[in-house]
């Protein structure tokens, strides 16, 4: 089972549900979706953090079983939210993932100050326009804008968030860092989340911007394909 989270602004199922057809048969695909859009779209955002990590480790929580291995895999916001739910996981003492997939963020020690979601309006819209994955008919839009800001806006101000614990908490699960070659993160920011398990880190550099999740996506399930095949192959000799 693969739980999969978005990148800010994004849907869960709009993004990851097609990849229930592109991954081999045993690997289960459940978009998490966010509360404030989709099917969730009438519900209150979260106040920060610890709501959005609390919400979504129940809900992985009500789907896990003992006799049956998980993955979580996260994109950008995504990816921060990822790590910091299994790190609740983990300090819960339950069944841990066998892996975490983080897309498209740098390591957790690493402090980057951008700050998006207090900028005005015009230059917040053209922020997120020039990150790549938002067509600009949806601030041309008034209904749209209307929808789809405040939620940009929310997402930015929960990744934005300052680090969550000062001293680093390695995680007992395997973690695999997927980077774009241009998105603006360096090589040093990317190895660091070795620093973040005892169970072995790989990272991988895949063409492309910030959004070579969209872009470049073939290349992503394989990698993803090829790290869960793996764990079960293991499994199997075990």
């Amino acid at each position: 089972m693969l739980f999969c989270l978005p990148f800010a602004g994004g849907s869960a199922t709009l993004t990851y549900n097609k990849w229930k057809e592109k991954l081999s048969d045993n690997i289960i695909v459940k978009p998490i979706e966010l509360a404030g859009r989709g099917n969730r779209i009438l519900e209150d955002f979260y106040e920060g953090v610890s709501d959005a990590v609390d919400d979504i480790y129940n809900l992985i929580m009500e789907e896990v079983e003992d006799d049956y291995d998980y993955a979580i895999f996260g994109h950008s916001m995504g990816a921060f939210l990822a790590y910091e739910v299994t790190q609740k996981i983990q300090a819960k003492n339950k069944k841990m993932p066998t892996h975490i997939f983080v897309s498209g963020r740098h390591a957790p020690n690493i402090e980057k100050s951008r700050n998006y979601s207090k900028l005005d309006d015009e230059t917040f819209k053209q922020k997120i326009f020039e990150l790549g994955a938002t067509p600009k008919a949806i601030f041309e839009n008034p209904e749209f804008q209307r929808i789809f800001l405040p939620i940009l806006r929310n997402d930015f101000k929960i990744a934005e968030a300052p680090k969550v614990r000062d001293e680093i908490s390695q995680l007992g699960c395997g973690i695999t860092v997927l980077i774009g070659d241009n998105e603006g993160i360096t090589d040093a920011e990317a190895l660091a989340w070795r620093l973040h398990t005892t169970r072995g880190c790989t990272v991988k550099f895949i063409e492309g911007d910030h959004f070579f999740i969209l872009k470049n996506e073939q290349k992503v399930l394989n990698i993803v394909i090829e790290q869960l095949s793996r764990k079960l192959a293991a499994k199997a000799v075990a």
